[in-house]
């Protein structure tokens, strides 16, 4: 069952703030996926574009957070934070423009204890300018 996440749960879940925090809004759907879209009209993405692909990677990260979050069932209580632990097989194709919307997507391929793999991608009026596998760490 899809769940939007609303910039209130979001910053309930993710520990980012200001402009760290990329996700603002997300839809996860339980089974360990999520998608949500990052606006790249704001100021400060002209401050980014210097390293575009960096900011692409951990927005995909925070989406990661936000899917894994979306999947703990109720019975598990307290806080849980994901850590980005490894950010491995990652393609970069494409340019980043400052005035577009890229879509990012997360799907759950495994978990192993505190690890948790995902196939991501993140689009921009259907060309691919990340796809590849990051690998978070819950403590």
């Amino acid at each position: 069952m899809s769940r939007f996440l609303d910039e209130d749960a979001v910053r309930t879940i993710l520990p980012h703030r200001e402009e760290m925090l990329l996700c603002r809004t997300a839809t996860v759907d339980g089974e360990g996926g999520g998608r949500a879209d990052l606006d790249l009209t704001a100021e400060q993405w002209g401050a980014r574009l210097h390293c575009p692909h960096l900011f692409l990677v951990e927005a995909l990260a925070q989406l990661c957070g936000l899917a894994l979050a979306g999947h703990r069932s109720s019975e598990e209580c307290g806080p849980s934070r994901g850590y980005l632990a490894e950010a491995g097989e990652l393609e970069f194709t494409g340019a980043v423009v400052a005035g577009t919307t890229v879509g990012l997507s997360v799907e759950s391929e495994i978990s192993f204890g505190p690890l948790h793999r995902y196939l991501v991608t993140a689009r921009c009026g259907g060309e691919v300018l990340v796809r590849g596998c990051l690998t978070v760490a819950t403590a």
